[in-house]
């Protein structure tokens, strides 16, 4: 039997290249929506400090899997990122 539902890939055990980061910010609009400023690392590194071009966002998320926004939600051609069940509802149905 084939699988069914969704597949969950812990990031912290298996983390994502350098390649699927820059997927998965192209899905959600840009490395800017991606990227979680609220990660702790954010201000111990005084990056809250820098001016981080999209190539720098996108660095940090491949190296760090704190500084990416969570959940991120793919199926199919639609992805959604950071938990919203109205934006849920909307891409993926009731």
């Amino acid at each position: 039997m084939g699988h069914l539902g969704p597949e969950f890939r812990d990031i912290k055990k298996d983390p994502i290249s350098r390649k699927e980061v820059e997927i998965l910010a192209k899905a959600v609009g840009g490395a800017e929506t991606l990227f979680s400023r609220r990660a702790l690392k954010y201000r111990t590194l005084g990056l809250d400090r820098k001016e981080l071009s999209e190539r720098d966002l996108l660095r940090y998320m491949a190296e760090e899997y704190t500084f990416i926004r969570r959940p991120v939600v793919v199926a199919g051609k639609k992805t959604a990122v950071g938990f919203n069940a109205k934006i849920y509802e909307q891409l993926f149905g009731p």
